[in-house]
């Protein structure tokens, strides 16, 4: 049976952050409450042992600090890499 779930759905900072899982495949996305989607993108996460590890994202030249923040403060593994 098919499965979508809303993991994370949160407005962290300046930004709107959402998470879902659909049968095991782990995206998500965000954008700025007041500019929108002119200022935001794709999340891609994947399954560790560790937990739910983002792996790439798209948007923005480099990932806003609040949805670092906001992504970490939900369980979410976000490497240093993304900094």
């Amino acid at each position: 049976m098919p499965r979508h779930e809303r993991l994370m759905d949160k407005l962290t900072g300046d930004f709107k952050i959402v998470v879902e899982n659909d049968n095991g495949i782990y995206t998500g996305w965000f954008e700025h409450e007041e500019l929108g989607d002119e200022y935001g993108g794709e999340l891609w996460f994947e399954k560790t042992g560790e937990g739910i590890e983002l792996y790439d994202y798209d948007g923005t030249t480099s990932l806003p600090k609040d949805v670092i923040k906001g992504l970490r403060e939900n369980g979410y593994i976000v490497s240093e890499e993304f900094e």
